[in-house]
């Protein structure tokens, strides 16, 4: 039938989610160790980039080629996030208790939006721009900083994305449903593979302009 014929769009479709279900689980089990949280989440994005080429001869294998080749860059830009992600965690359940809430100043409050809103930014782009250039830690970090600016449409969506799981969590404590929880299964076996592919495809235009070389077999060349 030609509905099963490996060429159609539905057979495409459906090869393609059995993919990200397989990316999303060695992109979360090469998290369990923590500290390997940065290296696990640019090789997803590694794999990714291939996908973007049609260059990805095996998911394992490329997978954890990146892996072991983006650790050094990787695992100390996670770790130097790290820092004021805590921060950043521990001010806000400071600022938002409702013992203290009170009592905390209106710029505070400022300053802590504006640093989470600029980390943010910063998280969700560098793991895209290590998947494509290996720099210095703080040429990466900056980097990520200027193209998170740079293209702020395009940043605000990624980020809201990411922050997805996070949304469904405070939805339900605030009142009182079981979305994240009935959605979990899909975070387990897809989510965060999905939702990487997704933000490179938004990204791809950025990349596109910044390594055209990378998009050349892929997207044909246009002339303005």
């Amino acid at each position: 039938m030609k509905l099963f014929n490996p060429d159609s769009r539905i057979m495409i479709f459906l090869s393609r989610v059995a993919d990200l279900v397989i990316l999303n689980i060695l992109w979360l089990v090469c998290c369990i160790p923590v500290v390997t949280i940065g290296a696990s989440t640019t090789a997803m994005y590694h794999v990714i980039r291939h996908w973007q080429k049609d260059s990805v001869s095996s998911i394992m294998r490329d997978f954890f080629q990146s892996f072991k080749e983006d650790f050094k860059q990787a695992t100390p830009v996670y770790l130097i996030l790290l820092i004021p992600t805590v921060a950043v965690v521990i001010n806000a359940m400071l600022i938002f208790n409702p013992e203290n809430s009170a009592a905390v100043p209106s710029y505070l409050l400022v300053i802590w939006f504006i640093s989470a809103l600029i980390l943010l930014f910063i998280s969700s782009f560098v793991y895209p721009v290590m998947a494509f250039f290996a720099d210095s830690i703080f040429k990466t970090l900056r980097n990520a900083m200027v193209l998170a600016l740079a293209n702020l449409p395009r940043t605000i969506l990624i980020s809201i994305l990411n922050l997805l799981p996070v949304i469904l969590l405070f939805v339900d404590l605030i009142f009182g449903l079981s979305f994240f929880l009935q959605s979990s299964i899909f975070w387990l076996l897809i989510g965060g593979a999905l939702v990487a592919y997704l933000n490179m495809s938004i990204l791809k235009p950025v990349f596109k302009k910044l390594v055209p070389s990378e998009f050349e077999d892929t997207v044909p060349d246009t002339q303005e």
